[in-house]
């Protein structure tokens, strides 16, 4: 079968199979036909092998995609084997990907200063009583006791932004 029927089927059992979001589709497609696109020829499965890897990972540092990408570009190329093995369009020794792995590089979340939050706080708190009447206030600015109500919990708790926007009311 050719590589690139095999990978519209892949797609097609993967998107019912493993139900991902609709952006894992995306991307796992872009990757894949853009290794297609790398191996310059559309080869019938049984021939392929760590050539139309190797080449293609370290293409991708040279070209200085970020490790995240390529880590993600290795994991559609991993599910793609699997399924070509599984459905013996490939045999298991023709891609040996385990010996592949890159290191995630991690970002710390980025922090404010407590000084600036409470600048901010103090700057909403003043908008938001405009008059003696808080409730009017809050009526007349639900966005703005809002956003004072979650900046008073993030700095009273530490929460992130994630964290804070994530909270859900339950009745």
């Amino acid at each position: 079968m050719k590589t690139s029927i095999a990978i519209e089927r892949y797609l097609e059992w993967f998107t019912s199979a493993k139900n991902p979001s609709p952006h894992t589709v995306r991307a796992y497609a872009s990757d894949l036909k853009l290794w297609l696109t790398y191996v310059a020829s559309d080869p019938v499965t049984s021939d392929l092998s760590d050539e139309t890897i190797i080449p293609f990972i370290r293409a991708q540092q040279n070209a200085n995609v970020s490790s995240r990408t390529i880590i993600r570009r290795l994991a559609a190329l991993r599910g793609l084997r699997a399924w070509l093995v599984r459905e013996q369009l490939m045999t298991p020794d023709a891609w040996h990907l385990r010996g592949i792995g890159l290191g995630r590089q991690r970002s710390l979340p980025k922090t404010a200063d407590s000084s600036e939050l409470h600048a901010l706080y103090t700057y909403l708190q003043k908008t938001l009583r405009q008059t003696p009447n808080m409730r009017a206030d809050v009526q007349a600015q639900p966005d703005l006791s809002t956003t004072v109500l979650a900046v008073s919990l993030m700095l009273a708790t530490g929460t992130r932004v994630s964290e804070t926007v994530a909270i859900r009311i339950v009745q």
